[in-house]
């Protein structure tokens, strides 16, 4: 055993033989909780499955209730890879993937040839399109509940200073204008 105490290392073989009964024991219940923590997260593992799988019941429950017909449609010969299967049973357009990949025999073959990683990135493409057609066909335009925008500030028309001082004016005008000027920004 690793870790387990030597006869040398102790004066009397009492507290040797203690020693390795501790060590026996500790080791042993370290191997029981290690064997409860994997029963435990197989059997969490099994429920997760379950429930899974209950979903997935669920849907294609509702696809057949929606469509008599949905079975008619799903060729049992379709090749699946494990990942494409999970991707399908997970995705909330699955049974629409299901009946796509039915129909396009040779999309699915070349799907399930991939790694997994491209399988995963090529069925999520997929299942865009596929979400993105179910709801161009099901659903009604969006309208916003949003205020309308405020409208801009405009600008007040342009008109011309009584007071603007040009060269054609006359010297006493100029004085005029020049003094109203200073009195209007009181200068005066």
């Amino acid at each position: 055993m690793p870790g387990a105490p030597q006869v040398e290392e102790f004066d009397k073989y009492e507290d040797y033989t203690t020693a390795v009964a501790t060590c026996v024991t500790d080791l042993r219940h370290q191997e029981l909780a290690t064997q409860e923590a994997y029963a435990a997260s197989q059997a969490a593992e099994q429920e997760s499955e379950r429930a899974r799988q209950s979903v997935w019941q669920e849907r294609l429950e509702t696809a057949r209730k929606s469509d008599p017909t949905f079975d008619d449609h799903l060729n049992a010969d379709t090749p699946m890879s494990l990942p494409m299967q999970h991707l399908t049973m997970e995705s909330p357009v699955g049974t629409q993937l299901l009946q796509y990949l039915s129909t396009h025999q040779d999309e699915s073959q070349r799907l399930s040839t991939l790694h997994p990683v491209e399988v995963y990135r090529e069925m999520g493409k997929l299942e865009e399109r596929l979400s993105a057609a179910s709801s161009e066909r099901g659903s009604a335009p969006v309208i916003s509940h949003a205020k309308p925008p405020i409208k801009p500030l405009g600008s007040s028309p342009h008109t011309p200073d009584a007071d603007a001082i040009t060269d054609e004016l006359s010297f006493d005008e100029h004085f005029r204008r020049m003094n109203a000027s200073d009195r209007k920004h009181g200068r005066l």
